[in-house]
């Protein structure tokens, strides 16, 4: 009984910090990735959105007569 309880200890003190840090640095890359496509698909829609207000105000100047 008197070598279980340190063995266990040693034990849970190996297992423990294992168990903590769980998450892989693939998975935090992916996890950037993921974050950094999602801003990247933003600022291509805003920047998508600026083209076509051009486009709708060039018409729109073309139609005007001079």
């Amino acid at each position: 009984m008197k070598r279980i309880v340190p063995t266990l200890l040693i034990l849970m003190a190996v297992l423990l910090p294992t168990s903590l840090t769980g998450c892989s640095s693939e998975d935090r890359q992916a996890i950037t990735d993921k974050e950094a496509k999602k801003q990247t698909d933003r600022i291509r829609q805003t920047i998508d959105k600026a083209r076509d207000a051009v486009r709708q105000l060039e018409k729109h100047n073309e139609q005007l007569p001079d």
